[in-house]
């Protein structure tokens, strides 16, 4: 009987140890596979984050485009190869071409034809073409305040980029233009407005361009420093954002960057239009106002070609996605088939 009981405890001893290694073993597997899971989702989530991230800095075409493609384009294309599989259960290959020519140039072409044909007219008629309406007035306005007097071209530049940037710095801070701090920060904005100039105007290579925007984002968090360290109510206020003055006195509102850039366009073009043979700008306010005009009309005129030429270039994608289709319409071509085989029967 000992020996039967001493038996029996041995036995439910080991099948505690089996209990307790299958146990942990089991902990051991579970372990491994949420790690698993995790590094998977965490591998996911990165590349998610850095695809998103490059679609948002990739600015509104590629945003809408990729919006596009997996909205539209993939799905539609998709529904086309499928359409009448239930009848014919095979792939409708004329209706998959025809879907896909048209979604996959549609959007793109809608994004691309415009950007490429501002960038071609834009390099023809000067950058001064693509400054908003709004801003050639503001500009203007200031350019009216530079002394009338024979001035070079970079003394020109110099004293309208300072003019500007000393009135978008007081207009979107409100501070003192007498105190220290307002120089600091004037200078600041100045040398950095001029050294942003320079690597644009310059930049012939990728290379060169991507110096120059790096160098536009630091003075914008420079920007943003000035306004976080000058202004005592931050509420409601957008630190990318730089006010101006323009006629009447009034105060209006514009991204901080896109006024960089046309601060110089304006500069640059203003002086390649207004500058004799001697080299001496012309400044009197007919020039200014000529030159605001003619911007204007310019810029209307952009617009209008990005319309119409996006448009022609548009219509020749039905006659491709037709011809790629054999003429007919494959979305109802694989029904009709099957109707013609049962009355066959």
């Amino acid at each position: 009987m000992k020996l039967a009981a001493v038996q029996n405890i041995t036995t439910r001893q080991n099948q505690n140890k089996n209990n307790i290694k299958n146990n942990n073993s089991t902990n051991n597997n579970q372990k491994t596979n949420t790690t698993s899971n995790n590094v998977n989702f965490k591998g996911f989530a990165d590349f998610a984050t850095v695809f998103w991230n490059f679609v948002d800095k990739g600015g509104r075409g590629l945003q809408f485009t990729v919006e596009d493609m997996f909205g539209t384009n993939f799905p539609r294309t998709y529904q086309g190869a499928m359409a009448g599989y239930e009848y014919t259960h095979e792939i409708n290959w004329n209706y998959l071409k025809q879907e896909g020519i048209r979604e996959f140039l549609t959007g793109p072409t809608m994004t691309v034809a415009p950007i490429a044909i501002l960038a071609l007219v834009t390099k023809m008629n000067g950058k001064s073409s693509d400054i908003h309406r709004k801003n050639l007035s503001n500009l203007s306005y200031l350019a009216n305040k530079l002394p009338k007097e024979n001035i070079d071209e970079k003394t020109f530049k110099n004293n309208f980029i300072k003019t500007v940037a000393e009135d978008m710095l007081a207009a979107t801070t409100g501070d003192d233009v007498n105190s220290k701090e307002f120089r600091q920060n004037a200078d600041t904005l100045i040398e950095g407005i001029k050294k942003y100039g320079e690597q644009i105007n310059a930049a012939k290579t990728r290379t060169a361009k991507k110096q120059a925007k790096q160098t536009l984002s630091k003075l914008g968090k420079s920007f943003e420093d000035m306004i976080k360290s000058r202004k005592t109510d931050l509420s409601n206020t957008s630190f990318q954002t730089a006010k101006y003055t323009t006629y009447g006195g009034e105060i209006k509102s514009v991204n901080f960057q896109n006024y960089v850039k046309y601060i110089n366009a304006y500069a640059e073009d203003y002086a390649k239009k207004n500058t004799d043979k001697n080299g001496i700008v012309k400044l009197t306010q007919k020039a200014i106002d000529q030159f605001r005009d003619v911007a204007r009309i310019k810029r209307f005129g952009i617009m209008a070609a990005m319309i119409f030429l996006t448009g022609y270039i548009m219509s020749f994608i039905p006659k491709l996605y037709t011809l790629a289709s054999g003429g007919t319409n494959p979305a109802g071509a694989a029904i009709y088939d099957e109707a013609q085989k049962r009355e066959a029967k």
